[in-house]
């Protein structure tokens, strides 16, 4: 038996944790003993990670995210040890990490790890990179080309040499990241998320108990953090123009976090939309909204593998997305769902309202999907085992 340790930066909802509870849920791992170290300590994902073994905390790596580092319902000593690391890091660790991960990771040598994963680009990587381990595997959740605006190329490639293999989400991302370290080529694989198909579906048969919520109108659904990537401040624009060409609808969104809520509740005051667009913030289970919607939007600029695509094509509605690269792994265009420039969303959406036979053909090819785990288990399968 193999004992695998996974490395997350935090406990918080996204696509990072929701991918590593698939797929713990969905791989046969029975030969692995299942690790998992979170560089964080609070949030909702904590709780599901304790059915496995859930390393504790580990302070010093906590004091690399100083405002996340919470200490309510700590001791006096425990409070006191937490504003130690915090200072410290302050102080002189922020521009030295390297003196810190290496302090961090001597603790786990002794543990004997077979497997050590890192489950997302970034500081979860650059750590992994230091904990002594037969095999390191690393995560890559972005488009790379925009994860370079704020890294160094060097200091990455210099990260990346400690791993044996580096997994992408998407054929797109691997091949920009490849383009970007072709020296790591052969260690490169694209391998999509495990998405908990059943999960999906039977989440979607709750019942709504919601009143900002109906679907008497045409009802349009975007999903995703509040972040500038995911362009919902395009949304209030595009519903002006629907319901100025006389579309009678509601247009939610699910969300919260990032930085653009106050932009997008800007956008839907001077667009005078708040009937039309609606903010339902965080919701624990999404899908009962996407299920009962004529479509899901998603107009985001990148996306490395877009899951709530996939979720919505799981529960067979279409997907109305943007021209990120991605999406034409994930969506035929006018067969199961729209790729579109931002600029052509108002007139697609237009038409999809006043042309129901052009939805209801969507609809139908949308209605025969069926998400394959089986081939990603086996590639996870053997990466994990080689």
């Amino acid at each position: 038996m193999k004992k695998v340790l996974f490395v997350i930066p935090s406990f918080g909802h996204g696509g990072t944790n929701k991918s590593l509870w698939n797929f713990l849920s969905a791989y046969p791992h029975k030969d692995l003993d299942v690790h998992i170290l979170c560089m964080g300590s609070k949030g909702p994902y904590r709780e599901k990670f304790s059915l496995f073994h859930l390393l504790p905390e580990c302070i010093p790596l906590s004091a690399l995210e100083p405002f996340a580092l919470s200490t309510a319902g700590d001791s006096i000593f425990k409070k006191a040890h937490k504003l130690f690391w915090k200072l410290l890091y302050k102080i002189c660790l922020r521009s030295n990490k390297e003196r810190l991960f290496s302090y961090a990771a001597k603790k786990y040598k002794k543990d004997g790890y077979d497997v050590v994963v890192a489950f997302q680009e970034g500081v979860a990587t650059a750590f992994v990179a230091h904990i002594y381990a037969e095999k390191h595997i690393a995560w890559v959740r972005c488009d790379y080309s925009n994860y370079l605006r704020l890294a160094k190329k060097s200091e990455e490639s210099e990260i990346y040499r400690h791993f044996n293999d580096i997994v992408c989400v998407s054929k797109y991302t691997a091949n920009i990241f490849k383009s970007y370290y072709p020296d790591f080529s052969q260690n490169v694989h694209a391998v999509y998320n495990i998405i908990d198909a059943d999960g999906i579906i039977a989440a979607s048969k709750d019942t709504i108990k919601d009143p900002d919520f109906n679907n008497d109108l045409f009802t349009l659904v975007s999903v995703g953090r509040m972040d500038p990537v995911k362009r919902f401040r395009y949304i209030p624009s595009i519903a002006k123009a629907m319901r100025d060409n006389g579309c009678l609808f509601k247009w939610y969104i699910i969300g919260g976090g990032g930085t653009e809520t106050e932009e997008v509740k800007k956008k839907i005051k001077e667009f005078d939309v708040g009937e039309q667009v609606i903010l339902l913030g965080e919701r624990s289970n999404p899908y009962p909204y996407i299920a009962t919607a004529d479509v899901l939007v998603c107009p985001s600029i990148t996306e490395a593998c877009p899951n709530v695509v996939n979720e919505a094509k799981i529960l067979h509605i279409p997907p109305i997305v943007a021209d990120f690269p991605t999406a034409f792994e994930f969506v035929t265009s006018g067969e199961n769902g729209l790729i579109l420039t931002i600029d052509e969303m108002s007139n697609a959406l237009i038409n999809l309202y006043f042309n129901r036979n052009v939805l209801s053909d969507i609809r139908q090819g949308v209605g025969s999907f069926v998400y394959q785990n089986e081939e990603i288990c086996e590639q996870l399968s053997r990466l994990l085992s080689k």
